[in-house]
């Protein structure tokens, strides 16, 4: 499953619980979906790159959400905190982009 969040690639679940194990199988597909998502409005910003707050606003994604699936899409180096910041929040660019759009 190649959009999961830890960087060993596991799923994160309580070990010995069946239920917990379930959940995350579940969770996955939701969670490369959104991954997916994530990676492709990053790549879309170009060089003007996106902070979690932008992506957040712009997907209707929950904050806390697209913060978990930066720091999974950064650890795998699809995308790379610049230097910048915006309104204090991170910028972060993809390292293959799609386009770039001005803003």
């Amino acid at each position: 499953m190649p959009w999961l969040d830890s960087a060993n690639q596991e799923l994160p679940f309580q070990s010995g619980s069946a239920t917990s194990r379930d959940a995350a199988v579940g969770a996955a597909r939701f969670v490369g979906k959104q991954g997916e998502a994530v990676l492709h409005f990053i790549r879309w910003t170009g060089n003007h790159g996106c902070t979690q707050k932008e992506a957040s606003a712009s997907l209707t994604i929950a904050r806390a959400s697209v913060a978990a699936r930066f720091n999974a899409l950064e650890l795998r180096g699809d995308i790379r905190k610049t230097d910048e910041r915006r309104e204090a929040c991170a910028v972060y660019v993809a390292s293959q982009q799609e386009a770039t759009h001005d803003f």
